[in-house]
C-alpha cells in the first residue's frame, strides 16, 4: 500500500500529499510555483523560443496569466478625456474608421495621416493593404472599444452613423477630423482672367443622420454651405450627399472654426491650400482698380503655383 506524506507549499502555505519516496515538490500545483517565481513571463516563454498557440495558452494559463497578450499596445484611455486631439481621431474614425469587435481600424492613403495617428495614440501599429495602396492603422483594446460605442460608434455604420455625444467647444475639431478622413480642400484657378485662385471645401457622407448633423452644425456657426445629393450609380448602392462651402465669409469662419491655431493635428495637405488662400489679398466687390491688380497678381500666381506642384 502506497504511503502520502503531507508537505505545505511555499506559495500558498496549504498542505498536499505526495506519495512517499517520491521527490518532494515546494509548491502544491503548478500555478503556484508560476505565481512564486516571477516573473512568470520566464516560465510562459523560456529563451523565447517559437511555440503553438495552443501550447502558449497552456503555459499562461498555468502561470496564471489571465490578461490577454495585447503585442501592440497603446494609450488604452485616451478617449477617456476629452481634448482637441481626442475629438480630431474621433472624427477621422468617423470618416475613414471602422470598428469590429474590440479592434479600431483606420484605412488612409496618406503615410503621415497613419503616423500622426500612431503618435497621438502613443502606440498601435499599421500594415499595407490593396498592393500597398492603402495604410491600415488598428489597435484592440475593449476598453478603448466600448468607449467608442457610448460615444455612437457602431460596426458597419456607413449609412447608420450619426452624430456622436460631444462636448460643444470641440465640435470644431471633430469636424476637422471628418474633413481630413471623407472631405478635400480645392485651390483652383479656372476661369480666364482670374485674379485669385478660389478655394473649396467639399464633406461626402451616405448617412443620412450624420448629413442632418453636420448641416445643424455648420448652420449653429453661420457657414453658408449648399448639400449636393449623388444618386446611386448601381442597384443595392446608397446616394452620397456632399457638403460644399465656397463663399469666402463663410470659408473664412470655417477656417477659423477647424484650425484656432497651428498646433493642432490635422493633415497637412488639406491645411497648406487653406492657408495659402487665407493669405492672399481679395479683392473688393466690385471691378478692381487697376492699381490692386498690378500689386497683387504677381502675388497670387506664385502662391498658385505652389499649390500646383
Amino acid at each position: 500500500m502506497r504511503t502520502m506524506i503531507d508537505y505545505t507549499c511555499q506559495h500558498c502555505g496549504e498542505t498536499y500529499q505526495r506519495i512517499k519516496g517520491n521527490t518532494p515538490g515546494k509548491y502544491c500545483s503548478r500555478h503556484c510555483g508560476a505565481m512564486a517565481n516571477k516573473p512568470s513571463q520566464h516560465l510562459v516563454i523560456p529563451d523565447n523560443q517559437l511555440m503553438s498557440a495552443r501550447t502558449l495558452a497552456r503555459r499562461r494559463k498555468a502561470a496564471g496569466l489571465t490578461k490577454p497578450i495585447n503585442t501592440n499596445p497603446f494609450n488604452e484611455k485616451f478617449f477617456d478625456t476629452w481634448t482637441d486631439e481626442m475629438a480630431w481621431l474621433l472624427g477621422l474614425i468617423w470618416s475613414d474608421g471602422c470598428l469590429y469587435g474590440n479592434t479600431i481600424d483606420i484605412s488612409t492613403k496618406d503615410f503621415q495621416l497613419a503616423e500622426l495617428v500612431l503618435a497621438v495614440i502613443d502606440g498601435g501599429t499599421y500594415a499595407l493593404k490593396n498592393n500597398g495602396e492603402h495604410i491600415r492603422v488598428h489597435f484592440s483594446s475593449k476598453h478603448t472599444a466600448d468607449r467608442l460605442r457610448s460615444l455612437g460608434l457602431t460596426e458597419h455604420k456607413s449609412l447608420t452613423i450619426g452624430w456622436p455625444i460631444i462636448e460643444a467647444e470641440y465640435e470644431g475639431a471633430f469636424l476637422r477630423g471628418l474633413i481630413d478622413g471623407d472631405g478635400s480642400v480645392l485651390l483652383r484657378q479656372a476661369r480666364a482672367n482670374q485674379q485669385a485662385p478660389d478655394l473649396t471645401v467639399q464633406l461626402v457622407t451616405a448617412s443620412t443622420i450624420l448629413r442632418d448633423k453636420i448641416r445643424d452644425c455648420l448652420t449653429r456657426h453661420d457657414i453658408a454651405h449648399t448639400i449636393q445629393k449623388r444618386e446611386p450609380q448601381k442597384a443595392g448602392w446608397s446616394p452620397l450627399y456632399k457638403f460644399v462651402v465656397t463663399r469666402q465669409d463663410a470659408l473664412k469662419r470655417l477656417y477659423t472654426m477647424l484650425y484656432p491655431d497651428e498646433h493642432r493635428p490635422c493633415l497637412h495637405r488639406k491645411r497648406a491650400p487653406y492657408e495659402i488662400w487665407m493669405k492672399i489679398e481679395r479683392p473688393r466687390t466690385g471691378r478692381p482698380s487697376a492699381a490692386f491688380v498690378k500689386s497683387t497678381s504677381n502675388k497670387n500666381k506664385q502662391a498658385y503655383r505652389m499649390i500646383r506642384f
